[in-house]
């Protein structure tokens, strides 16, 4: 009979195993097709500032120095985020590998592979958890840090790879903290259940002292390498962050879309729900271990971060998840005499991330190559731009990164920073990829977040040239009467018009070259006419029709 059920385990073990390859082979598919999202334009637009050397952000910008290869990639920024998000499932498939590990310490075998196939049930971490962002890189580390402490024998050895871990973390975002509350208890946990107390809590104390020199030196190496940061612009950074992101909504800011995780892998969810329930009930048993107990309800500490983060976003859970997963395994350890309902759970998750992937393949990047090609077609050589999120990174932004903080923070100050950066900056093209950019282009409306002196610099400076790429340029209405136009964008124009035209005294005929200053200019017609002033060396739009779909969708 015992060989009949270990029998049956190792089937089971084999379904689990080709689940798991299953969806990590679609996931990777994914890569190459599925749209960029605007913070992974950001995340790359990071790498080129500090290339340039313009970035000015020492905390959380530890990625930049890992990521410099991207430009011998391809001269296309998608095709440098795709190739990233390739060594990110890589990264994954070590955050899988930490989770077994540590799920391994608790649980049976075949339970520990069905909660890495719970992980990656859940739709927002199938779909996000290889994005090209922070959060797949700190999963990593803090997976890795959590396998440390739970399982290693804290040597050496481990304790030195647990403070890079650490460290290194905390320089790639400062939302590691949210594990802080998981790691005084696996520390607690090991100080009282280790045969040498005194021993291994001075092995602790040292491992502290070096993760925070480790932090520090690579901070301070961080600041000696921008020559634009500063240590004040941190503390604002992180005072700003703290009233932002913590608790600035309420409880529960991101309920919608904590439901909506939920949903997405429900199997996943019922699993570890199930798990909480048996860990609970294990508890009140006077044979239980209940330190170990206690452990596995640690393992969703990080969790709780939900309530007041508002920034819990569909691919923060991919970073907060791996160590909760653990509670499904539980689940499965405890059905585990029931093969057959757990490989039906199992088909389950891979049929309904397989609906989930075909969705997602609709969803592709197509738009958003096909305008980052044309504008670097019109302009070869990097120029400053202005758009939501840095969506060419190679080419320096002007602006501000018009996310929902971003915009808080700029309407709070209330600073025309828009209208400012063109009167210091050659400015000759904007992407319409932000909703604020599309009410003030395209709808002209009052609903823009954007401030009127910022939206009048757009609408009087820029002209649409195809789908979604508008690039410096005047619609003028003219006749005998002269008119005046402000102009924000210095440089050389083409005039397309049906006759000849005077502009600033000199007489131009369609198709001539016009050099515009900064500041006010004059224009006449002897007869009325609307003529066109574009910039450049006239520049024609594609003869293929300008794609329609948003740039940027949700997530």
């Amino acid at each position: 009979m015992l060989q009949g059920f270990q029998q049956q385990e190792k089937g089971l073990e084999r379904i689990l195993l080709c689940a798991i390859a299953i969806i990590l082979a679609l996931q990777l598919h994914l890569q190459f097709v599925q749209k960029i999202n605007w913070d992974e334009f950001y995340f790359l637009s990071l790498v080129y500032d500090y290339q340039r050397g313009d970035l000015a952000k020492p905390l959380q910008t530890a990625h930049v120095h890992f990521f410099g290869w991207l430009k011998y990639i391809s001269p296309n920024d998608v095709t440098q985020i795709i190739a990233a998000r390739v060594l990110m499932w890589v990264l994954q498939i070590g955050t899988l590998w930490f989770i077994f590990k540590t799920a391994r310490e608790f649980i049976s075998r075949s339970a520990a592979l069905f909660a890495v196939l719970s992980f990656l049930g859940f739709g927002f971490i199938f779909i996000h958890g290889t994005s090209f962002r922070a959060d797949p890189i700190a999963a990593f580390l803090m997976s890795w840090a959590v396998y440390l402490f739970t399982v290693s024998r804290l040597k050496l050895k481990s304790l030195a790879a647990l403070s890079v871990c650490l460290a290194l973390g905390a320089l790639v975002t400062i939302k590691v903290i949210f594990f802080a509350p998981l790691f005084a208890v696996l520390a607690i946990w090991r100080l009282f259940t280790s045969d040498n107390f005194k021993d291994l809590l001075v092995k602790f104390i040292v491992c502290a002292g070096v993760t925070a020199l480790l932090f520090a030196v690579g901070y301070i190496l961080q600041l000696s390498l921008m020559p634009k940061a500063a240590l004040s612009g941190s503390t604002e950074m992180i005072g700003n962050a703290g009233k932002t992101t913590l608790l600035s909504d309420g409880l529960f800011p991101r309920a919608a879309i904590i439901k909506q995780h939920l949903i997405l892998g429900l199997v996943s969810s019922f699993m570890l729900a199930l798990g909480f329930v048996f860990i609970l009930a294990d508890f009140v048993k006077p044979s239980a271990d209940k330190k170990k107990l206690l452990v596995l309800l640690a393992m969703g500490l990080p969790v709780l971060s939900l309530i007041f983060y508002r920034n819990a976003f569909p691919y923060y859970f991919a970073f907060i998840f791996p160590t909760i997963i653990l509670w499904a395994g539980v689940a499965a350890d405890r059905l585990k005499k029931m093969p057959l309902l757990l490989a039906l759970l199992a088909l389950f998750i891979v049929a309904n991330l397989g609906i989930q992937y075909k969705y997602r393949l609709s969803e592709n990047n197509q738009v958003q190559s096909a305008t980052l090609e044309e504008i670097q077609r019109v302009f070869p050589d990097p120029v400053h731009y202005i758009d939501r999120s840095s969506m060419m990174p190679s080419y320096p932004k002007s602006g501000f990164f018009m996310s929902s903080w971003g915009l808080q923070n700029y309407v709070r100050k209330g600073e025309p920073v828009i209208a400012q950066a063109m009167r210091d900056t050659v400015i000759p093209v904007v992407i319409e990829n932000s909703p604020e950019i599309n009410r003030t282009l395209i709808k002209s409306d009052r609903d823009s977040q954007l401030l009127a002196e910022d939206q009048i610099a757009l609408r009087e400076n820029y002209i649409q040239h195809w789908g979604h790429i508008w690039i410096a340029g005047k619609t003028l209405e003219l006749s005998p009467q002269a008119i005046t136009f402000n102009n924000l964008v210095p440089g050389q124009y083409t005039v397309e018009s049906d006759g000849d035209v005077t502009i600033n005294g000199k007489r131009y005929a369609a198709g001539d070259f016009i050099s515009l200053s900064r500041g006010p200019n004059s224009a006449k017609s002897e007869t009325r006419q609307n003529i066109v002033l574009r910039w450049g060396d006239n520049i024609q739009a594609p003869k293929v029709p300008a794609p329609t779909r948003p740039i940027f969708t949700n997530f």
